[in-house]
């Protein structure tokens, strides 16, 4: 087996190359656990039908023991067997750096007696213990998220193994089937959809069976105080909004009716909803906004808080439509988490914003975001999304605001003008039909692009993803003259940044109409001749703010006389 020399930085390394296209068997998972949320403990055991689906024969597996990154909550993985109940080798991962030993906690290690040979399956079954669960708020979240570096699976889960590497991040499609026994109090949200629910009033518990197939992740809320809200959708769609008890739910119902609206919005997009039911939780005081697990939606308390209620209801919009495009983009199209997830991050941002446009919603999130990068790309800070997370979590910049998020939305934003939004929506309906239980990267997705769009977009994508190339076009003269009874604008225009594209610009007429070009943007600098009816008054490039212009302080020229 082939582990990556990076590994000593307590992470695995991925390669860009391609991914296997091929579909893929899923991982089983049977979860039976006991959560005493007064203890904030967690015991139980998770048997585990894991499936080869590499190339290669492998002795050993390897498991995430995700809430060991929380700085308090705590996972034992105490005994490993197989399908005869005997115990496998098995504990923390151990790697030597710099003549030492290091153990990292939170991966853990089975040796398996026979290797598994490729299409093959072994079964293991894992005990585990959870102790001191973080209770936010009245609830305790138990996250099974794709970026919550805090949080993670709070079950031992297999890590992927692809193109001969372990990769830590990756989130393949599995199948669930979990019974939890909890005090009878206790009010659980889960991705799941419920099977059945025994009470033993006797003993104050109660055991719920849920089961869920072909999802990235499995997530739980537990609490005593929250209650739901349901409704449904046109198309058939459960929608269940909590709110807490112990407050009023001033936005409930709009949060319900914007979800639905929401919904409904890309139902039309994309002919389906991934899931048969949305959870909506308040609660959970981490990340900006709120965050997306399948078929779960944490927000943010303090979006509810504020004066102005139009603000109020724009900021909900934002971040439901932005977390239901992520329930699209990023657990039913999964993308690897060991470099920046730039597609199914550009790709629900995009959509966020196309329904904020269409609500006449303000964009200030997103526009927030690609600030950040703009921002990032002029201080000269490595915008580069090809490099490796394991490499960026060392540098002291918020690298998934401006790379993950700001520059991918840019990079959305650009590709939508370069080849039309029709192509950009089409491409995004084909990732959901064809990579539902796959992985894209950088690579397909230009070949889903170039299925649609005639011209081959190996520039666009060497500058934006495989490069930190910076962006600055400026207006450096301007002249105008008459001859007869049209008015000739000599335009003096420079290219300052390496990244080259296509610069639309804008003129304003005398009577205020305006007329628009296009310059291809290849030259260190040019002068560009223009001919009207009449004369030019104001000149703009890039007046729509496509690009992300490092100086927009050259970017417009008032013409004096003629």
């Amino acid at each position: 087996m082939k582990f990556i020399k990076a590994v000593i930085i307590s992470l695995f390394l991925i390669s860009i190359s391609n991914f296997d296209s091929k579909a893929i068997t899923a991982n089983n998972y049977k979860i039976e656990v006991k959560i005493n949320s007064q203890q904030r403990i967690i015991q139980g055991t998770n048997d585990i039908t894991y499936y080869n689906n590499s190339k290669e024969n492998l002795d050993k597996i390897y498991l995430t023991l995700g809430l060991n990154d929380n700085y308090d909550t705590k996972m034992k993985v105490t005994e490993v067997t197989d399908n005869a109940g005997t115990i496998l080798p098995s504990g923390l991962y151990r790697y030597r750096y710099l003549g030492r030993e290091i153990e990292d906690k939170s991966i853990f290690q089975v040796s398996l007696p026979n290797p598994i040979p490729p299409g093959e399956s072994t079964n293991i079954k894992v005990r585990f213990d959870v102790s001191n669960l973080t209770k936010t708020n009245g609830v305790i979240f138990l996250d099974d998220s794709l970026n919550d570096k805090y949080s993670g699976s709070w079950y031992p889960k297999v890590i992927n193994f692809n193109n001969g590497y372990w990769k830590k991040r990756d989130f393949p499609q599995a199948n669930y089937e979990a019974d939890l026994t909890i005090n009878n109090d206790d009010i659980i949200v889960t991705s799941g959809i419920e099977l059945n629910t025994n009470n033993d009033n006797g003993k104050g518990i109660k055991k719920v069976g849920y089961k869920l197939n072909n999802v990235r992740s499995f997530s739980i809320a537990l609490s005593q105080i929250l209650i739901a809200e349901n409704d449904q959708t046109k198309e058939g769609t459960i929608v269940k909004s909590y709110y807490k008890n112990n407050r009023v739910s001033t936005w409930n119902r709009t949060i319900i009716e914007n979800t639905k609206e929401i919904l409904s919005y890309y139902h039309k997009k994309f002919g389906m909803y991934p899931y048969k039911q949305l959870s909506i939780i308040p609660g959970n005081t981490y990340g900006k906004g709120g965050y997306a697990n399948t078929n779960m939606i944490v927000l943010h308390e303090s979006l509810e808080k504020g004066k102005n209620k139009n603000d109020i209801n724009n900021n909900l919009n934002w971040y439901l439509a932005y977390n239901i495009a992520q329930q699209y983009f990023g657990h039913l199209v999964g993308e690897s988490g060991e470099y920046p997830e730039w597609i199914t991050q550009g790709a629900s941002l995009h959509l966020a914003s196309l329904y904020l446009k269409e609500k006449n919603g303000t964009l200030n999130n997103y526009n927030d975001y690609i600030k950040q990068y703009i921002d990032a790309s002029r201080a000269n800070f490595n915008t580069k999304i090809l490099q490796p997370v394991d490499d960026l979590e060392k540098l002291n910049f918020d690298w998934q605001s401006i790379i993950e998020r700001g520059k991918s939305a840019q990079i959305f934003k650009m590709l939508e003008s370069v080849t039309g939004r029709k192509v950009v929506q089409d491409s995004m309906k084909d990732l959901i039909t064809k990579y539902q239980t796959d992985f894209i990267d950088s690579e397909s997705f230009k070949n889903v692009l170039e299925t649609h769009y005639p011209k081959p977009l190996n520039s666009f994508f060497d500058q934006w993803v495989s490069d930190n190339k910076k962006l600055d076009y400026a207006i450096s003269s301007v002249k105008q003259g008459k001859i007869g009874n049209k008015f000739k604008i000599e335009l003096g225009v420079k290219r300052i940044g390496k990244a080259i594209m296509p610069v639309s610009i804008a003129f304003t007429l005398k009577k205020g109409s305006k007329a628009f070009q296009v310059w291809d943007g290849a030259t260190t600098e040019s002068t560009l001749t223009f001919e009207f009816n009449e004369s030019v008054k104001f000149v703009e490039i890039d007046p729509a703010q496509t690009l992300p212009d490092t100086d927009r302080s050259n970017n417009t020229v008032n013409v004096i006389g003629i």
